[in-house]
């Protein structure tokens, strides 16, 4: 049913708080830490946090708008309506296999996806 799904929607999950340490202090933070600050501290603050994943979610799909994923200029690696209609009606130039294929697959968090990051001279596994 149309709405079910957030994926395409630009706005910020107004409930959704992460926690995060600094300097030795442990803050919760929402999707307003990315805009309450100055330009330059907003921007340092997007490029170290909307990237990351706290407890297997991804913080940009929670704050959409605060992190600026949702512009409306083109993004990379997004298939254009007509083109996922293309591949719906033409399944057989996707590769067959155990899923994966489905349009909206795109739109899933990658439950066991981690990375591995440098902060302050240590590193994390996020």
């Amino acid at each position: 049913s149309k709405g079910s799904s957030d994926c395409g929607s630009c706005k910020d999950h107004a409930d959704y708080s992460w926690k995060g340490t600094w300097e030795g202090k442990e803050y919760t933070y929402t999707c307003a830490f990315f805009t309450n600050g100055t330009a330059a501290k907003n921007e340092k603050r997007k490029s170290n946090w909307c990237s990351r994943q706290v407890d297997g979610i991804s913080i940009k799909n929670k704050c959409k708008k605060s992190c600026g994923v949702c512009s409306s200029k083109p993004m990379k690696d997004v298939a254009s309506p007509k083109q996922l209609k293309k591949d719906v009606k033409n399944p057989s130039k996707k590769k067959k296999g155990k899923g994966g294929n489905h349009p909206n697959d795109d739109c899933r968090d990658d439950k066991g996806y981690s990375w591995t990051g440098e902060w302050k001279g240590t590193t994390y596994t996020y």
